[in-house]
């Protein structure tokens, strides 16, 4: 099949969206397929090392936009306009069968798809997950106007995705049912489905994970310093275990330097003293799994999520999984993770019990590990989420071949 790939952010070896749009183009053009992919210059070099090595047959088609450092929507926004006309180029002088729109993946960044006269895949998307209401008061100013904003679906585009009504040449899969329901809202009905953007590879599933000896305990974080992503809120949760005794510190990945300052003073208005937040910057991927594999629970403190595959990395890792139960993480059987009910008034007393009971759990059985590694295995690898894809494709050529 000769599958042309909308992929803004695709990276070779990187994780969260840049390592969805690596994996979808690699792994069909191990299956066979013809994969041209339409993509920024960002992590061309890797790219092109990657292809070389694993002899994929990957043609890339790099054009940037020069606004990187720019909000990411920003960015994304004028890299689509610069491509349309050269996209519409491409087509006039070479034939594919279907175009799939692999990155961006929020629904706010509408897609050329529409327009390019190919039968078309979208996704999986997400985006329109909105943060509990009970959480909503630890935001503030602008990230909480940001998030009134995403409740009245003000944060999209809906004029964009309206133009999709009527056509019946592609599906448009969101990643969860909050998605699903904002896009059907707006006229695509019948065409949205619901599918997992996130997926690991089967290698990396951990049968039965081991600790280093000696290893001091610690907690990983995956957060960063956006607002949403709850830091403050864990600090206080952390704070209370340390007025008890358990010091437990907590390494918070991929943080950029000017944010520093505000985390690190965020954690000392918690109460908490400056040796308890190990600030780490971005790292490769493969050191970080390393970090979490060794740490006594992964925290996930987002108040909404599109995707959770840090949380799924962690799954695949074995460890103990801390997170809300907030409708992103319905993937998620409550048997692998300890999902924390949102209620108000009792935030940071229910993660902090959350945390003690993570860094108090005992080892888990050779049972527990044989269910969580079957169903990952079922339901979570690259194979199965490209075989999901590989049947969309299928069934959206046999529709718009009929006469």
């Amino acid at each position: 099949m000769r599958i042309l790939l909308s992929s803004y952010s695709m990276g070779a070896g990187r994780g969260s969206e840049a390592g969805v749009g690596w994996n979808v183009a690699s792994g069909l053009a191990r299956r066979g397929h013809e994969v041209a992919v339409l993509t920024t210059e960002e992590f061309g070099e890797s790219n092109k090392q990657a292809i070389r090595e694993q002899q994929l047959g990957i043609e890339l088609l790099e054009w940037s936009c020069g606004l990187q450092n720019f909000h990411l929507r920003e960015s994304y926004h004028a890299w689509q306009n610069l491509i349309r006309p050269k996209v519409r180029e491409l087509l006039a002088r070479r034939q594919f069968d279907i175009l799939h729109h692999v990155t961006f993946n929020q629904y706010r960044g509408i897609t050329f798809a529409y327009e390019a006269g190919l039968p078309y895949l979208i996704g999986p998307i997400g985006g329109a997950e909105t943060v509990p209401l009970p959480l909503l008061g630890e935001l503030r100013g602008k990230p909480l106007l940001k998030e009134i904003a995403r409740y009245i679906g003000a944060d999209a585009i809906p004029s964009g995705w309206r133009r999709y009504r009527g056509q019946n040449n592609g599906i448009v899969l969101a990643s969860n049912e909050p998605t699903a329901r904002r896009l059907r809202t707006w006229g695509l009905m019948p065409n949205v489905e619901i599918c997992p953007t996130i997926a690991i590879h089967a290698h990396e599933i951990v049968e039965q994970p081991k600790r280093l000896p000696d290893t001091p305990p610690y907690f990983t974080f995956d957060g960063g310093a956006r607002p949403e992503k709850g830091a403050c809120l864990l600090f206080r949760a952390l704070s209370l275990l340390w007025q008890q005794g358990l010091r437990i510190p907590v390494r918070i990945a991929g943080v950029k330097e000017p944010d520093k300052p505000g985390l690190l003073a965020a954690a000392r208005t918690a109460g908490l003293p400056d040796e308890a937040v190990d600030l780490m910057p971005f790292i490769p991927r493969h050191e970080l799994l390393g970090i979490m594999q060794q740490s006594a629970a992964f925290v996930s403190a987002g108040f909404r999520d599109s995707g959770g595959m840090a949380i799924l990395e962690a799954v695949a890792l074995g460890i103990p999984v801390v997170c809300y139960d907030i409708p992103s993480q319905q993937w998620l059987p409550a048997e692998f993770a300890d999902k924390i009910p949102v209620r108000s008034g009792h935030l940071e007393q229910d993660m902090a019990a959350a945390l003690l009971r993570a860094a108090d759990s005992p080892a888990r059985t050779a049972e527990w590990h044989k269910e969580r590694s079957a169903f990952l295995r079922r339901h979570m690898t690259w194979d199965i989420r490209l075989d999901q894809i590989e049947t969309y494709y299928t069934r959206i050529l046999n529709r718009t071949s009929q006469p």
